[in-house]
């Protein structure tokens, strides 16, 4: 079934605000590049594999134009710095290049985007020895995320200066489409609402070590649509979680209150088995001891004290209470114990969360003010 042409009517607001996190990032990513003695001089590279007409039916910017007015904006300081801006649009629809292509002859601008009118594998192949050659921001939106099979992952992430954007449809349909690439399975058990997050951590799992993977979701009535943001140094993580910030302050990680965890004691029917999921307490426990494994330790599920920790060999600690209903209340005790232990054995503080039943009320601040500390790089 061929995909719905999502630039033939208006965009719908759950597209308008994927878009404006774009447009947000986008800007973020200059500002880093145009900034950074190291890249002084240095080709930027942008790649839109899907990049559409460039707006929807009522003349709203899509990815292609939001890109050009970012780019436009800065274009005194590009200049100063003599970057070269390569930009690279693709769409197999010809009549969509076409359209872009007028509206970009529109703008008189100093740098000629090259248009291509290739399937994905074709482009992809074309283009890949390009990314990462030289600071790279990689889009691709829904109709592309089939195509980010193991091997495609692996050419995005393997440049340091590489990142990249992922739009993704509706969880409904991964369920039941051809909308991810065949080596991305779901259980049959998982909820439509955590759709967004296996996949997320299925990047994850393919990403090389040292690799930030951070995801947003959006809530359209009852459907649930994301974004994957990926790359290599801390700070564009960081970049990544200031503009979806703007949208959920306290955790950012939707616009919408989402569930609460699996209550204590629920009972399961999976694939012929019955039992019962393991307690908020067990998992919590479970996790704690596979993240002070990995060198970072997540504690976005405090319900108890952990007075007197020691963060021999973690790099990087993140906290945050439970969120939703039947969220416990996590004690601010609790919180400070593991900052003065952090202060202490010099390891940075992160706290993500107050949570509770309304988490955007209660806010992520600790003692009057936020923590945002990351690592200055991740262990090899």
């Amino acid at each position: 079934m061929p995909a719905r042409d999502l630039h033939n009517k208006p965009f719908d607001e759950g597209t308008k605000t994927k878009l404006e996190i774009y447009r947000s990032y986008v800007r973020a990513w200059l500002q880093v590049f145009l900034h950074a003695d190291a890249f002084g001089r240095k080709p930027l590279q942008f790649f839109d594999f899907f990049c559409g007409p460039g707006e929807d039916s009522t003349g709203e910017p899509g990815s292609p134009l939001i890109l050009i007015d970012e780019l436009l904006a800065e274009r005194t300081k590009i200049n100063e710095r003599v970057h070269d801006i390569r930009i690279s649009f693709n769409d197999q629809d010809s009549a969509k290049i076409d359209s872009l292509k007028q509206l970009c002859g529109k703008k008189s601008l100093p740098w000629q985007p090259r248009f291509e009118c290739l399937d994905f594998a074709d482009a992809f192949k074309k283009l890949k020895s390009e990314i990462g050659a030289h600071p790279s921001l990689v889009f691709i939106d829904q109709s592309g995320v089939k195509h980010i099979t193991r091997d495609v992952f692996n050419v995005l992430t393997k440049a340091a200066t590489t990142d990249f954007i992922f739009f993704t449809a509706s969880s409904f349909k991964w369920r039941f489409g051809d909308l991810l690439a065949p080596e991305i399975e779901f259980p049959e058990n998982v909820l439509y609402t955590d759709v967004h997050r296996a996949l997320a951590d299925k990047y994850r799992e393919w990403a090389p070590k040292g690799m930030f993977i951070g995801h947003f979701s959006i809530k359209k009535k009852s459907n649930i649509y994301s974004l994957v943001f990926g790359s290599h140094h801390w700070r564009g993580m960081q970049k990544f979680l200031q503009v979806v910030w703007k949208l959920d302050p306290a955790c950012g990680e939707a616009d919408y209150e989402m569930e609460a965890d699996t209550a204590q004691g629920e009972m399961y029917f999976d694939e012929g088995r019955t039992g019962f999921k393991k307690r908020k307490v067990e998992v919590f426990q479970q996790q704690l001891s596979e993240l002070i494994t990995s060198g970072v330790l997540t504690t976005d599920t405090l319900i108890g004290s952990l007075a007197g920790i020691d963060l021999t060999d973690i790099h990087w600690v993140i906290v945050g209470g439970e969120s939703g209903w039947g969220a416990r209340p996590m004690k601010i005790e609790w919180v400070r114990e593991i900052f003065r232990a952090c202060r202490k054995q010099n390891v940075p503080f992160f706290f993500k969360q107050w949570g509770g039943v309304r988490k955007h009320v209660t806010g992520r601040e600790l003692n009057g003010k936020t923590y945002d500390a990351m690592p200055a790089r991740v262990a090899a």
